[in-house]
């Protein structure tokens, strides 16, 4: 299998076009009184594991093809907030493959990367950052294999935070990809919605892999 196109559906703009690629950085202008933000949570089942959103998620599901023995099933959960006018994004992907194995090996997570970097260039985001967090700072606490990353960037003049995570679930060949973004003056939000975003996540048959670290 071709390691480069295996890795460009890691990514976790990998399945945005049926939803508008270029709506993940949009800034919409709202009055107080449209901002819906609740303190109801929505356990959603997402493949083997539940997340709980804020708001009640869009869902979006497709299969790609790999190659004619390699496929991928891709389910996209997406919700929205809003704060200090700024619409906030919670996307969260996850992608089974079938007919192959991820491994988590570097170099895959390697191409992960660089793939999620050129799908967020192709949303138009300008002048990107890429930001890895020390141990100390990331969110994930867990044993499942990971990578947490941020991208920071401007879209249309405006300054753009995404706070990412990719989470491989290796005994049931599955990466999930939890991601919340906006534009930078609801940083707070950001921050507190991906940190209560990621907490949420637990597989449906918890074993070790997914127990806390000590």
């Amino acid at each position: 299998m071709n390691n480069i196109r295996f890795a460009i559906c890691l990514s976790v703009a990998c399945i945005i076009s049926p939803l508008k690629a270029k709506e993940i950085a949009s800034d919409i202008q709202l009055k107080p009184s449209e901002l819906n933000i609740t303190s109801e949570l929505h356990p959603q089942s997402v493949c083997n594991a539940i997340v709980d959103f804020a708001n009640e998620p869009l869902h979006n599901t497709q299969s790609v093809k790999l190659n004619e023995n390699v496929s991928i099933e891709l389910n996209q959960f997406l919700s929205e907030t809003y704060f200090n006018g700024a619409k906030v994004k919670s996307n969260v992907i996850c992608q089974k493959l079938y007919g192959s194995q991820y491994t988590g090996s570097e170099p895959e997570w390697a191409l992960f990367i660089q793939n999620a970097i050129e799908n967020f260039k192709r949303t138009g985001i300008e002048s990107g950052r890429l930001v890895f967090p020390s141990d100390v700072d990331k969110v994930y606490s867990k044993n499942l294999d990971n990578k947490e990353y941020a991208f920071f960037g401007n879209y249309n003049g405006t300054k753009q935070i995404f706070k990412n995570i990719a989470i491989l679930d290796k005994r049931h060949n599955t990466v999930f990809t939890i991601s919340v973004s906006g534009a930078d003056r609801a940083k707070h939000k950001i921050n507190e919605e991906f940190q209560r975003l990621v907490n949420s996540f637990k597989l449906t048959d918890l074993d070790i892999d997914d127990r806390e670290i000590n």
